[in-house]
């Protein structure tokens, strides 16, 4: 496939964008199992935490009896801000009145009502369920019975195995999802310069989860930056698998998926995977939520959060942002591309804050690296549609076992390697692992 891919339509690219309450493109998301929170900020006994997803105002909290609560930040009564409320064995009791209003939204009591009357059980207000799995809250924000929490491994796994770090990002969600399904990028942005990385002036470089290789993942992606793309559909979203050029009879093959509605993810762990939720704050701003499962190692938490300190500000937002330009230093642009330092987080956030106005979207001239980017959103908009008309939205994972085990791999092989092997290849051997550690587990 050559030339131009189609750009969406103005009415599209809003479907897709805005995501308010009772916009389309927000009711798609609240179908599905969100992120709205780390459980770090919320300790066991800790304050309420006014938050904002999807352009609701929301109040996150843990009751008397350490449960979780998301309801709406301001009482139903007289619209006071429930993140001041006392926190009760069964709720917040707001400080205006007294209201108490549970875990689930309903009002539990109103002691300045007449004994006797019945009015709690007519008040509204929203609530909505959550679930803690690998260091992260989630809710349901949709309509109904919540769908089956999602099964992805790194969801069950060991808290060992698993970090979880978010950046937050003054842009659209959808800039951060787009370019995360765009695999030239990353031959250009987050390059260092060969000559740069030979030197050693600057420490070596990672392999970044790419296996039967022993050079750098930056060697890889400078050595092609226009991957022939394939993409298939899968019932739970989309397969996408890159094959650049590597050294002489070999190629580098990567296998990354789209999941329903905003996942992508990113295989830079050997046997492993990033898990990357896109979430909105607003139509400006949002959250990207990365999961990340090592499999067969465990994670130093400390320094962890020691490196996620030098990078970001205490509130989530990185250092390096639209404020002071990124620190975008040009006499470094002889070593790196961007000259914005080593940390892909960073470029990122020049790329979604410094672009042109989400209406905007609609003029894009597309060419064939975009190509999983124009099929996702052809995905996107179907489920859209398929809500619209009454029908359930697509399945967030393949529901074939009580665990999925994501696909992702990178990997270097013989240039005559069909990449369809690849993904056969990584199944198989994940079912394997997996039947080993069950029998080790009965073995024992």
């Amino acid at each position: 496939m050559m030339g131009r891919l189609p750009s969406l339509l103005p009415e599209q690219n809003r479907l897709l964008f805005q995501t308010d309450p009772g916009t389309p493109g927000g009711t798609l998301l609240r179908r599905y199992w969100q992120p709205v929170s780390v459980v770090s900020e919320l300790p066991l006994d800790g304050d309420p935490k006014p938050i904002k997803v999807m352009g609701e105002d929301l109040v996150l909290f843990r009751d008397g009896r350490q449960r979780i609560g998301l309801i709406g930040r301001y009482c139903p009564h007289r619209g006071v801000d429930l993140s001041y409320a006392r926190v009760e064995e069964r709720g917040l009791r707001c400080l205006y009145h007294g209201w108490l209003l549970g875990a689930d939204g309903r009002c539990l009591d109103q002691p300045a009502q007449p004994p006797g009357t019945s009015y709690a059980n007519e008040v509204k207000h929203a609530g909505y369920p959550c679930r803690e799995a690998a260091g992260v809250i989630f809710a349901y924000m949709g309509g109904g019975e919540p769908p089956p929490f999602p099964r992805y491994d790194v969801l069950a796994a060991q808290p060992e195995h698993v970090a979880v770090s978010r950046n937050y990002y003054e842009s659209n969600y959808i800039h951060d999802l787009d370019h995360n399904l765009d695999p030239s990028h990353v031959s250009f942005i987050h390059i260092q310069f060969i000559d740069s990385e030979r030197s050693g002036t600057e420490g070596p470089r990672p392999k970044m989860g790419i296996t039967n290789t022993e050079l750098s993942a930056n060697t890889h992606y400078a050595m092609d930056g226009a991957p022939t793309v394939h993409v298939e559909t899968v019932p739970y979203g989309l397969r996408v698998t890159t094959i650049r050029r590597a050294q002489p009879g070999k190629a580098f093959i990567r296998g990354f998926e789209f999941i329903y509605p905003n996942i992508v993810t990113a295989p830079v762990i050997e046997n492993g995977y990033t898990l990357q939720y896109h979430v909105p704050i607003d139509d400006h701003s949002h959250w990207r939520y990365d999961i990340n499962l090592d499999r067969d190692h465990s994670y130093d938490h400390a320094a962890w959060a020691r490196r996620w300190a030098d990078t970001h500000h205490a509130n989530g937002a990185l250092k390096r942002n639209r404020s002071n330009r990124y620190r975008q230093d040009r006499t470094q642009m002889d070593r790196w591309y961007a000259g914005m330092g080593s940390f892909p987080p960073d470029h990122d956030g020049y790329l979604f804050e410094e672009t042109w106005a989400l209406e905007a979207r609609a003029d894009e001239q597309l060419g064939v690296q975009d190509i999983a980017i124009v099929a996702t959103r052809e995905l996107m908009l179907g489920a859209i549609n398929a809500i619209q008309d009454g029908r359930a939205p697509p399945p967030a994972d393949d529901g074939a076992a009580p665990i999925q085990q994501v696909i992702a791999f990178s990997i270097v092989v013989d240039e005559h390697t069909a990449w369809q092997s690849c993904w056969t290849d990584r199944v198989h051997s994940l079912k394997s692992a997996a039947q080993d550690s069950v029998s080790s587990r009965l073995e024992s």
